[in-house]
């Protein structure tokens, strides 16, 4: 069953256009297979947090036998591998190196469990006569990198079986549960871990439903942040005055106060100028879904924060008229 649907968030270039529509193409292909599975849970767009550190999950295959991370990506052009696992992206006649989404995926696997182990009291039961806590240390989760319909996979020297076709995912999830499902019902369990590691049907719901509350969106429309009325954190906004600091409030000027800046390029990099006392404020570099340090990519008047960890891409700031 879907028990999470993706967040609306208005994308502000065609690259965020682009993954949305990836993320999207995902979400269907889960809900069709197994929207009618009361013992399979799908959260697509889960974000959770913890000891300060994140991780942007894009569709979590939650089951009674572990869970499969499906990190979506669009490519319309091809996506290379080499025999050192090295991944290349290439659209029209340019090539560019990218970070490996299927270690991207294994990241977000080890927070999940970290996270899970964590707050196992709460969500297992005791076993063998409420002596021994049940965990998640055991726990399977298998990582899938789902490439969108139009792009091409070309297989230099290496072929990760995680990587494959976006229509293709939902039958390797499928394969990997019913193999645990047969495992779990052997006398004699000869394959491997599988079906080694279950839980209950209290159990799974538990999970699912801390999930859920753990649950924080990574980016909000200008006209809900204008409008929203919770406690603030990170995030990224689309209106024209867009805070490049985690507070989500108007810029201002930290020597002054004053939010009549603008922002301009200097020796080490973008910086907000202030005309009220021509003093300078810096932007915050920092990625709103990772944490992880970005760099900022000016287009016309606007300002975007790219990062290369999570490949996110979001409008920072959006330069006064005048100036």
């Amino acid at each position: 069953m879907i028990a999470k649907t993706k967040d609306p968030a208005s994308a502000s270039n065609r690259f965020e256009q682009a993954g949305a529509a990836a993320e999207e193409q995902m979400a269907y292909y889960l809900r069709r297979e197994f929207g009618d599975d009361d013992d399979i849970f799908i959260l697509n767009d889960l974000r959770l947090s913890e000891d300060g550190d994140t991780a942007q999950i894009d569709h979590l295959v939650l089951h009674r036998f572990g869970f499969s991370i499906v990190e979506s990506k669009s490519v319309s052009g091809e996506i290379e591998i080499n025999e050192h696992d090295e991944w290349t992206r290439k659209w029209g006649q340019k090539r560019t190196g990218m970070p490996s989404p299927i270690q991207q995926a294994k990241r977000q696997a080890a927070f999940l469990q970290r996270l899970l182990i964590k707050h196992r009291a709460d969500l297992r039961d005791k076993r063998l006569f409420g002596r021994v806590q049940a965990g998640f240390k055991h726990c399977t989760t298998d990582v899938h990198v789902a490439v969108s319909d139009r792009g091409i996979i070309k297989r230099h020297g290496a072929d990760p079986p995680a990587l494959t076709k976006a229509d293709l995912i939902c039958d390797r999830i499928r394969e990997e549960i019913e193999r645990h499902r047969k495992a779990s019902r052997l006398l004699s369990r000869t394959d491997g871990d599988y079906g080694l590691w279950q839980l209950s049907d209290a159990e799974l719901v538990r999970v699912c439903d801390f999930l859920l509350a753990r649950h924080t969106p990574r980016t909000t429309s200008a006209s809900e942040a204008a409008t929203e009325q919770e406690a603030p954190r990170p995030r990224a906004t689309d209106d024209a005055g867009s805070q490049a600091h985690s507070d989500s409030t108007t810029p201002r000027c930290k020597h002054c106060g004053s939010g009549d800046l603008f922002a301009t390029y200097g020796k080490y990099g973008y910086y907000f100028k202030c005309r009220a006392c021509t003093k300078n404020t810096p932007i915050d570099y920092a990625c709103s879904a990772c944490g992880k340090e970005g760099r900022i990519r000016k287009a016309g008047t606007k300002f975007h924060r790219v990062c290369a960890a999570c490949e996110l891409e979001e409008l920072v700031w959006s330069q006064p008229s005048g100036v």
